[in-house]
């Protein structure tokens, strides 16, 4: 099961390098977050936070974000990309979910292709989702992962 999976070639947007960029300020980090979800509702006082103590006040993490997507985005898509004849060679079951309206990582651009190239892949793309089905729409993903999983 995945959920937002990349594993082939597509051009980074402005979105996708939104949220891969370290928010310096609080309307960075607000702009970032209601990039990755449909319902910008749920970025509110709560989450910014929530968020602001795990990336400001956790010692070097900032240092951390910045080194780990320092520079181009590219090439952390292009070191994602899956084989595809690592892809044919699935032969179990696979469940791809992917929020619809996923802006920094497109469905139509990342999991609708990834899944052609495999022969038991099943593709949901949640309605009224960005990149975070499990924060927008936990009650369906844990639905669908019992599918899977039993």
């Amino acid at each position: 099961m995945t959920t937002g999976a990349m594993g082939i070639k597509f051009r980074p947007n402005e979105h996708t390098i939104r949220t891969w960029t370290f928010p310096e300020t609080r309307e960075d980090l607000r702009r970032a977050g209601e990039t990755l979800v449909h319902d910008k509702a749920l970025i509110n006082e709560a989450w910014l936070e929530g968020r602001v103590k795990v990336l400001h006040g956790s010692g070097d993490y900032a240092d951390y974000f910045r080194s780990m997507f320092a520079g181009d985005k590219q090439p952390y898509i292009d070191a994602a990309i899956v084989d595809p004849a690592v892809l044919a060679r699935l032969d179990c079951d696979v469940l791809m979910v992917h929020g619809r309206d996923d802006r920094p990582f497109p469905f139509a651009e990342t999991t609708l292709p990834v899944s052609r190239q495999i022969a038991n892949a099943d593709v949901v793309a949640l309605a009224r989702c960005g990149h975070s089905p499990a924060l927008e729409h936990p009650a369906k993903l844990v639905a669908l992962a019992r599918l899977i999983f039993g």
